[in-house]
């Protein structure tokens, strides 16, 4: 089961990582709790939303889901893998502090890599669990039927799920930004050969997302 089932507007939230999910994880808490959510320490360990809502494995639709309005976030692939590189590589540093050995990782690639490295040694470095969750295809968390869902967000558009929300819920929802961690990096450092490679790589979500997306090089910073 994802982890938002919103009871009050009747709703399932399908999380993909960098789509915005933290945000509306902290969103849908507050919805259904009437308070932000805050850290919480329990037995000494501290419990982050994330472990309280966690984004699902693969899909795979369940029958409690039925009667339920389903929405997800989409967002445009190669964006979307730039914004990785950013929080997860740059802000995070979860590949220069990651044991390239017991990864199987080559040791001759940089533990530092700049955007066009990390993309073409992407297939290595999503050895490291955290950057293989967070590269996951977004066909990995939604499935690859579109028109499943109810509502489709786009990224750039989160207003728009602002509106939704508050029309359902007949009160104002503003949704936090959250995790936008790293420095400002410009589409334009994407070498062209690169950007095929990660076209190839996502090209079964810009299938799933022709409706709202193309591979064409129409980002300016992420």
């Amino acid at each position: 089961m994802t982890f938002a089932a919103v009871m009050k507007p009747k709703l399932f939230y399908f999380p993909v990582p960098k789509n915005a999910g933290t945000s509306l994880r902290q969103c849908f808490f507050e919805i259904e709790n009437g308070w932000p959510y805050r850290e919480m320490i329990i037995n000494g360990k501290t419990i982050e939303l994330f472990h309280l809502l966690a984004t699902p494995g693969p899909f795979q639709p369940a029958p409690e889901w039925d009667g339920f309005l389903k929405i997800a976030v989409v967002r445009d692939p190669i964006s979307r893998l730039i914004s990785v590189y950013k929080n997860r590589v740059q802000h995070y540093r979860e590949i220069s502090t990651a044991d390239f050995t017991s990864y199987n990782i080559p040791t001759s690639l940089p533990k530092n890599p700049d955007l066009n490295t990390f993309i073409d040694g992407l297939l290595e470095y999503r050895k490291i669990p955290t950057i293989a969750h967070h590269t996951n295809t977004q066909t990995h968390f939604l499935g690859d039927n579109i028109d499943y869902y109810d509502r489709i967000f786009r990224f750039e558009q989160l207003n728009e799920i602002e509106t939704f929300l508050s029309d359902r819920l007949g009160n104002t929802v503003k949704l936090p930004k959250l995790r936008a961690h790293g420095p400002s990096i410009e589409s334009e450092r994407l070498s062209s050969a690169m950007r095929d490679k990660a076209t190839i790589y996502y090209r079964s979500d810009y299938n799933l997302l022709e409706k709202y997306y193309d591979p064409s090089p129409v980002m300016t910073h992420v």
